[in-house]
């Protein structure tokens, strides 16, 4: 919650002014209401500053938004792998079908690309609003992208042969990849909390 925010939504108690001094809204029902105008006229231009920074690009930074608009271009590329197991899975393609671990592997490579990018999107909306130093930031804002390179790269590049019995060494890719998401998504998750810790100061 913005500060402002915080600051009109205590409890009267806490905005009442101090004894023996007069309101500047005088006394009774007419400076009560008086008062109450005023922390709605607050309010409201603090919900209106709070929208001016969703517009002038406040909320989330330039390296964020540069690296959204990255991954957007990029997904109509995981649609496109899609499509492509589509075809081999409905004109039985040799190597895919007759090869279960190929098949797997594929298929399983297409859905982590996707999901991984779609998590890259949402962290990259809350990213900027962490409170974490600046390598830490950057882990948690490029982690998950990484992870959806490194992970796919590991189902298909590992079985790149029709007749693979087995993956290749370059299944250890999976493994750089998750190390870069767990590390991605522990930072951003500690960095939010401590932002919600220090609101309620």
């Amino acid at each position: 919650m913005p500060t402002c925010l915080r600051f009109l939504s205590k409890p009267r108690k806490q905005l009442r002014s101090k004894p023996n001094r007069p309101s500047p809204f005088g006394e009774g029902r007419n400076g009560l209401l008086s008062h109450r105008t005023a922390l709605e006229v607050q309010k409201n231009e603090c919900v209106f500053k709070q929208f001016q920074q969703l517009l002038t690009g406040k909320i989330m930074s330039r390296e964020s938004r540069m690296l959204a608009g990255i991954l957007l271009v990029v997904l109509p590329s995981v649609m496109y792998g899609g499509l492509t197991l589509l075809s081999f899975l409905t004109r039985n393609m040799p190597g895919y079908n007759d090869n279960p671990l190929r098949h797997d592997l594929w298929r399983a490579g297409h859905a982590h690309a996707g999901v991984y990018l779609v998590l890259s999107l949402v962290m990259l909306r809350y990213v900027d609003e962490a409170v974490l130093s600046p390598f830490w930031k950057w882990l948690a804002r490029t982690g998950a992208p990484i992870a959806a390179i490194l992970i796919p790269a590991a189902f298909f590049l590992s079985v790149v042969s029709p007749t693979a019995n087995e993956p290749n060494s370059l299944i250890n890719l999976a493994y750089i990849g998750a190390l870069f998401l767990a590390a991605a998504v522990l930072s951003l998750g500690v960095g939010l909390i401590r932002a919600a810790r220090r609101m309620e100061r």
